[in-house]
Order: structure tokens, then sequence, then C-alpha cells
């Protein structure tokens, strides 16, 4: 059996989402990440926005309780992913240009994990880990 982390891993957050796992995990925001987006909320709203966003992430698994605690905890892969994005050791951003947008892609690299990180969609960020092997595949 293959181990799992040499395996491509894609998953998808929502701007609150982000917000609110960066929020957890303690780490500043991350390139291509819009802080604006809170901006045109009153306070209310805002603790609305990141309490839908909580729930979310425990229904999929993303932030879950261990026993005996009484925090939620981050799952690792969302983890080993925001920690990439946040404090990379390397970046390297393409830009796209078409003639009615524009599309961002960054490749975050620490030691040998590399996160692949683009919002294709206005809101969703999606998330790709990529392995040594299918980085050297499409050089």
């Amino acid at each position: 059996m293959e181990n799992p982390s040499s395996e491509m891993l894609t998953f998808y957050l929502s701007q609150e989402e982000l917000f609110t796992s960066l929020a957890y995990l303690r780490l500043p925001g991350i390139l291509g990440l819009d802080g604006s987006v809170f901006d045109q909320l009153t306070p209310e709203q805002t603790r609305l926005s990141i309490g839908i966003a909580e729930r979310a992430l425990i229904a999929r698994c993303f932030l879950t309780v261990q026993p005996n605690e009484q925090q939620l905890q981050p799952a690792p892969i969302l983890l080993a992913a925001l920690l990439t994005c946040a404090r990379p050791q390397h970046t390297l951003i393409v830009t796209r240009h078409r003639p009615d947008q524009t599309f961002n892609y960054f490749f975050h690299t620490v030691n040998e994990n590399t996160i692949f990180h683009t919002q294709n969609f206005p809101g969703v960020h999606q998330f790709i880990r990529l392995t040594p092997q299918q980085i050297a595949a499409n050089l």
C-alpha cells in the first residue's frame, strides 16, 4: 500500500472557513487571501459568519474535538497545508491573464511539502498537495 502522505490531496475552503482556520492556527494571512471581506460586515455579522464557518469545518472534519479536551483541534492535513502557505521556505507565483479575468496560482514549499493554492471561484480557495514526483513529472 502506498504511503498516504505521498498521495495528492485536494480540498476547498470558503473565504470564511480559511479565515477561521488561520485564526485557530494563530497564523497570519496567506498570499491570495483578501482580508477586506469582513470590512463591510458589522461585528455581529462577522461573529455569525465565523460561527457558520466553524461549524462547516467541524462537519467536514477539518476541526475536531479531542477526547478529554474542550478545544477544537485542526486536522493534520489542514495544519500542514496552511502552515506551508503561511510560512513557506519558497513561493512561486504564476499569474495567468485572460481578456476577462486574471488568475493567480501560488506554489508554496517547505522541505518536500508543496501546496498549490488558487481561487478559481470568488470566495472559494483550492489547495492541492503535490508530491515531488508529480512536480518532476510536469517539468
